[in-house]
């Protein structure tokens, strides 16, 4: 009975709606539907730690998508362990109905103004695009998603803070055409305090914040293949809305105290500035340009992921290229200066450089080099380093990757290496300031396919080695991979086998090997069967142990089209 409730409760519930364009609304299809249904069971052993899973469990999902007339209604539903579940209906629920010059966005919605105002992040609500003839006005209106507040450390290990609930609103009305335009942009953030669980929330670290942005995009092209393109925003930030509030206004700041009707202005409010102008030409195979960037200390946007701040960039840009594009080159060069407030001790003065090279001499062989010591990327990622995850961004970068390949009548064989240097920062919640990660990656692998016999077989040797901290992390090994497909490519069977000597401050760490077997064989066109299973054997000083985890599951696809 708690099952058939459960399946009865999902019908009703979608985690995500998508609905296309009305135009044609009486030529299309009134209803339709797809999906798949996999019923499976999974197995779990340990041996020398305690099992982190269950030792035999199973499963029935079923993700239907029912159209009418093209609006798509997905649905997810999952019964495991006589423990049901259904998709959080508002998780990734997104309605995009359109027409002609006129669309609508409710759910979850993502509007990309510009990159110093709202770019890149999601907003649960609702948002509407008009773009009668040339103008174009965007707005939007709902909570904003947060950004993952996490510590990560080997001793205290990965952990997600709550944050305030953060509701935004975002306008930008623009005219003109793809190389000639201008957009005014204004932008609003603010954690709601009163409805935010303040309990739940580590105080300590997590501080409610309010942000107002106004900016400006244009671009011009005055004559032909001459571009001019430019990037303005100006940020109002409150740090804290609960710091002190005694605040006194003099002629420098006093252009943040006309906001104090419209926004918290305390001691830990801020007005900062940051664009970037740019100006290109371009003419036949090679295009040459300039640009300049600012970020003012300090400057922060709520709609926009990390930022780099107080530094301007003055770099020359060139990109061609030559021998029937057998050769191709992008990059700048140019001078980054800190210390814009002139509030530091002392100002630093680089050079800077961002550079793809790719080199091509024949069908057979290609050589990729990069080379970057800053970035203009704005968003983080989740990084595994030293078995952890830590979330962190990318400042530097040299990689070189050569790629060599034999074509043959009944064999293809391919050579690849790759050594790569990145430097990153950790962005922790837990340091009083960013942490230097210093990571150095190297893999050389062999790929062999064998057509006659459907044989792949690729080999792997590979290094790592990080240094965080003033620990150094390294990993040595190598892994054997190979697949095969018999009677009519009906069944699929891959393998995996890797071994791995670990060391902590160049003393040895102990060894991992793992294993893998996996096959695969569709019955119908509509109906395959699926087993895997996997092994992992850690021996160290410190723990030893093994596990062995596989699943087993029966899938069936339909649709109700041909």
């Amino acid at each position: 009975m708690k099952l058939k409730l459960i399946i009865f409760s999902v019908l009703f519930l979608c985690n995500k709606v998508n609905a296309q364009n009305f135009d044609n609304f009486k030529e299309k299809d009134p209803f339709s539907y797809s999906g798949n249904v996999t019923i499976g069971t999974s197995f779990y052993n340990a041996e020398g730690r305690e099992n982190r899973r269950n030792p035999f469990a199973y499963y029935i999902s079923a993700s239907p998508t029912i159209s009418i007339y093209e609006i798509d209604i997905p649905i997810s539903f999952t019964y495991r362990d006589q423990q049901g579940s259904v998709s959080n209906p508002f998780q990734r629920f997104t309605i995009n109905p359109s027409y002609k010059w006129i669309k609508l966005s409710v759910g979850n919605t993502s509007l990309d103004l510009s990159p110093y105002t709202l770019s890149g992040q999601y907003i649960k609500g609702a948002a509407i695009e008009l773009t009668p003839e040339n103008f174009r006005i965007k707005a939007a209106y709902g909570e904003l998603e947060n950004p993952l507040a996490q510590i990560d450390t080997l001793l205290e290990g990965p952990l997600l803070l709550p944050t305030y609930k953060r509701k935004a609103a975002a306008v930008s009305i623009g005219y003109g055409s793809m190389n000639n335009y201008i957009d005014l942009i204004f932008f609003k953030a603010k954690d709601d305090v009163k409805a935010s669980d303040i309990p739940a929330i580590n105080q300590n670290l997590i501080k409610p914040e309010e942000n107002i942005v106004v900016g400006t995009s244009f671009a011009v092209s005055p004559i032909n293949q001459l571009y001019i393109k430019a990037n303005v925003g100006a940020s109002a930030h409150t740090a804290n809305q609960e710091s002190a509030s005694e605040f006194n206004y003099t002629d420098s700041n006093n252009s943040l105290g006309r906001l104090e009707n419209a926004f918290t202005v305390n001691l830990s409010s801020k007005l900062q500035f940051a664009g970037n102008a740019s100006i290109n030409y371009k003419f036949k195979k090679i295009g040459i340009g300039f640009d300049y960037k600012r970020v003012d200390p300090l400057y922060k946007s709520l709609g926009t992921y990390y930022f780099q701040e107080d530094y301007q960039n003055f770099t020359m840009t060139l990109n061609f290229s030559a021998l029937n594009n057998k050769v191709r080159f992008r990059g700048s060069a140019g001078i980054q200066e800190n210390n814009l407030s002139k509030l530091r001790s002392s100002t630093r003065k680089r050079k800077i450089f961002n550079g793809n090279l790719t080199l091509m001499p024949s069908r057979t062989f290609t050589t990729s080099l990069r080379m970057a010591n800053f970035t203009s990327d704005k968003t983080p990622v989740l990084n595994t380093l030293n078995d952890s995850i830590q979330f962190t961004q990318t400042t530097e970068t040299y990689s070189i990757t050569p790629v060599y390949s034999i074509l043959g009548d009944n064999i293809n064989s391919t050579f690849i290496a790759m050594v790569n240097y990145q430097k990153l920062v950790d962005l922790g919640l837990s340091f009083t300031e960013a942490r230097l990660v210093d990571n150095y990656i190297a893999n050389l692998s062999y790929s062999m396919y064998l057509k006659a016999t459907k044989l792949a077989i690729t080999t792997s040797l590979l290094g790592n080695r990080n240094m965080i901290a003033g620990n150094e992390n390294s990993r040595l090994g190598a892994t054997v991979t190979a697949s095969k497909k018999f009677f009519d490519n009906k069944l699929s069977v891959s393998t995996n086998v890797g071994f791995t000597r670990n060391f902590i401050n160049k003393i040895i760490d102990g060894n991992t090997i793992t294993g893998n077997i996996g096959l695969r064989y569709n019955v119908k066109r509509t109906i395959s069967i699926g087993f895997n299973t996997n092994i992992l054997h850690r021996k160290s000083d410190i723990e030893s142990y093994r596990e062995l985890r596989g699943t087993a599951k029966v899938s069936y696809q339909f649709n109700s089209k041909k």
